[in-house]
């Protein structure tokens, strides 16, 4: 799976949008919270929502 595929699956099964909305959510919270606050806090939630997502997605799509 190329990269710009891979975004586009991300894109398409909503993991942006939700990402975003969860950051959003954090710094409205939190006020005065910095990139690399969220950065080190929300990368394991991102990577697994990623993998999660990214699975459901293809397995969804799939042509086997």
């Amino acid at each position: 799976m190329s990269k710009d595929s891979q975004m586009r699956a991300l894109v398409e099964c909503g993991w942006k949008d939700q990402l975003k909305a969860h950051c959003k959510g954090i710094s409205e919270k939190g006020g005065g919270v910095s990139c690399c606050d969220l950065y080190i806090t929300q990368s394991p939630v991102v990577f697994f929502l990623m993998a999660l997502r990214i699975k459901t997605f293809l397995a969804q799509h799939s042509t086997l």
